[in-house]
C-alpha cells in the first residue's frame, strides 16, 4: 500500500515535472530567437518570468543568452547583477566564461575581464577569442598581439583577430609579425578564404603593397577588397594602379561599389587627362551619380582634367553643398586661372563650413591669378592662420616677386612656431 503509494508520488513527479525541466530547456532557444530578431528586451523578460519560477533549473544557455541581451542593450548593470547570482556555474562554462569576458570587455572594464580571464583553468578558444576581440575593442592592440603568441594551436577566428590587430597598428613590426605568422600557417589554414583576407588587409594597412597583391588571386572576391587595395594606390600616389586593379575587377567578373567608384574618380582626379577621365565617368552607374561623395568627387575630377563647364554644372546639382562641394569648386576655379570666380564662391560659402583647406584653395586660386589684394584681404580676416595657410599666403606673394613681404610672414611665423620646411 505504501509502496504504491510511493509510485504513484513519483509518478506525478515525473508526469508533471517533464513538462517543467523541458519547458526550462526550450528557454534557452527561444531567447536565443529573440536575441537573433534583437528584441533583447523581450528575451530578458522571458528570462525574469523563468528566473522568478524556479531559478535552480535555469539552463546554462539560457544564462548566456541573457548576458548577451545585457551586453547589446548596454546594461552593464543588469549584466553584472547576471553574472554574481550565477557566478559559479557561469565560470564553470566555457560558453558563459567567453560570453561574460565579452560583457565586460565592451563594457570597457579591461581590468574585471582580464581576472576572470586569467582564473579559468581551461582556456577555449572561445575564450582567447573573446578576450583577442575585447581587447582590440578597447584599442590594446599590442597586448593583443602578446597574447596570440601564448595560444597553443590558434583556430580561424583568433588568426582573423591577430591579422586585424597588427593591421590596426600599422608599423614595421607588425609587418614582419604578419609575414612571420602567414609563413608558419598550420597547412589546414593556407587556403582559409577568412584568414586570407584579413591578412590582406594588414599588408595594405602596413604599407607592403607588393605583397597584397601577391595574395589578392587568393582572397574572398569581394568589391571591398580591391576597394583597399584601390584606396591604398591612391594613398601611395599610384593611381595608374588604382585604374589597373579596375580592369582586374572587371575581368574577374566583380562589380565594384560605389566606394570602389568614388577610388575611380579621385584616381582620375590624380590623372588629370580628360579622356580618362571621360571613359570613367561613362562607366559610372547613374544610380551612383546622384551620390553626394560621388558628385563632390567629380567636381574636383573635371576641374583637374581641365573641364570647368561639366565641374560647375555638378556643383549646381548639389541642393546643398557642403565643405568639400564648395571647396572642390573653388579649387577647381583656381587650377583653370579663374580667381575672380573662386573669390566669388568663397564669399558665398557659409562661414561655418570654411576649414583649412579652404582658405589654401581660394589663397592659391589667388596666387594663379595674380590677385594679391584680395588674398591679402583674405589672409588678414582668418582668425586661426595654421602653417598650410601661411604657405599658402607665402607662395602667392613668392609668385608676384613680392619675396621681403613673403619673407617678413616667414619670420612673423617662425616667431611663434618652429621653422617650417615648406616656406623655403
Amino acid at each position: 500500500m505504501l509502496l504504491n503509494r510511493h509510485l504513484r508520488s513519483i509518478y506525478f513527479d515525473i508526469k508533471y515535472g517533464i513538462p517543467i525541466v523541458r519547458s526550462y530547456c526550450n528557454l534557452g532557444i527561444k531567447m536565443k530567437k529573440l536575441n537573433d530578431r534583437k528584441e533583447f528586451e523581450q528575451a530578458l523578460e522571458l528570462f525574469h518570468k523563468y528566473e522568478h519560477k524556479n531559478s535552480e533549473i535555469i539552463s546554462d544557455v539560457a544564462i548566456n543568452q541573457a548576458l548577451k541581451s545585457f551586453t547589446n542593450m548596454e546594461d552593464f548593470q543588469g549584466g553584472s547583477e547576471i553574472y554574481q547570482r550565477y557566478l559559479c556555474r557561469i565560470e564553470k562554462n566555457c560558453f558563459t566564461l567567453a560570453s561574460i569576458i565579452h560583457f565586460y570587455m565592451q563594457s570597457g572594464d579591461v581590468n574585471r575581464a582580464q581576472e576572470i580571464f586569467n582564473k579559468s583553468k581551461q582556456k577555449t578558444m572561445g575564450i582567447y577569442g573573446a578576450m583577442m576581440k575585447g581587447l582590440i575593442k578597447n584599442d590594446m592592440l599590442n597586448e593583443t598581439v602578446h597574447l596570440f603568441f601564448q595560444i597553443p594551436n590558434p583556430d580561424e577566428i583568433v588568426f582573423v583577430l591577430f591579422f586585424h590587430a597588427c593591421a590596426r597598428i600599422g608599423t614595421e613590426e607588425a609587418l614582419r609579425l604578419v609575414k612571420k605568422v602567414l609563413s608558419n600557417l598550420p597547412n589546414s589554414y593556407r587556403e582559409n578564404s577568412n584568414i586570407l583576407t584579413t591578412a590582406f588587409d594588414a599588408f595594405i594597412k602596413c604599407g607592403d603593397l607588393l605583397f597584397a597583391e601577391k595574395l589578392l588571386p587568393k582572397i574572398k572576391k569581394i568589391s571591398m577588397s580591391y576597394g583597399n587595395l584601390m584606396k591604398a594606390y591612391n594613398k601611395n600616389n599610384q593611381p595608374e594602379k588604382t585604374l589597373d586593379l579596375y580592369e582586374q575587377m572587371k575581368f574577374d567578373k566583380i562589380e565594384p561599389d560605389v566606394i570602389c567608384y568614388l577610388l575611380l574618380v579621385n584616381a582620375c582626379s590624380n590623372i588629370g587627362i580628360l579622356s580618362i577621365s571621360q571613359s570613367i565617368f561613362e562607366q559610372i552607374p547613374k544610380s551612383f551619380l546622384d551620390n553626394s561623395y560621388i558628385k563632390n568627387a567629380l567636381v574636383d575630377m573635371w576641374g583637374k582634367s581641365s573641364c570647368i563647364d561639366r565641374a560647375e554644372n555638378i556643383f549646381q546639382s548639389l541642393i546643398q553643398p557642403d565643405t568639400i562641394g564648395y571647396t572642390s569648386m573653388i579649387n577647381s576655379y583656381g587650377l583653370n586661372g579663374m580667381g575672380i570666380q573662386a573669390i566669388e564662391l568663397f564669399n558665398q560659402m557659409p562661414r561655418e563650413l570654411i576649414l583649412e583647406e579652404t582658405y589654401v584653395c581660394v589663397l592659391n586660386a589667388c596666387s594663379h591669378s595674380g590677385l594679391i589684394d584680395q588674398a591679402r584681404s583674405i589672409f588678414s580676416n582668418i582668425t586661426n592662420k595654421t602653417e598650410k595657410i601661411y604657405t599658402a599666403m607665402v607662395d602667392c606673394l613668392s609668385r608676384s616677386f613680392l619675396f621681403d613681404e613673403a619673407q617678413k610672414l616667414i619670420d612673423h611665423f617662425e616667431y611663434y612656431h618652429s621653422p617650417s620646411p615648406t616656406m623655403l
